[in-house]
């Protein structure tokens, strides 16, 4: 199984790389960073009761990589690749 989600420009989506990983990775392959991601601080449409007052990111806007902006707002760390 490939660990990429989805690469738009300079930015990759990566699953977390093992078991006890508990991040997605944004790589920005241009600056060689590694912006971590809580898998905890993604949530499906589905379990999300208010959506008119969610303020937290979807896992449907974290895999197309729509808005890179907002998606950065939920980085805890970004360390060099």
């Amino acid at each position: 199984m490939s660990r990429v989600i989805k690469e738009k420009g300079d930015f990759k989506l990566l699953r977390p790389f093992n078991s006890w990983d508990t991040n997605y990775h944004l790589v920005d392959t241009k600056n060689d960073l590694d912006h971590l991601i809580d898998i905890g601080d993604v949530y499906e449409e589905s379990e999300v009761e208010d959506k008119e007052d969610f303020g937290g990111l979807l896992w449907e806007e974290l895999k197309e990589l729509e808005d890179i902006e907002y998606i950065m707002e939920f980085v805890w760390k970004t360390v060099e690749w």
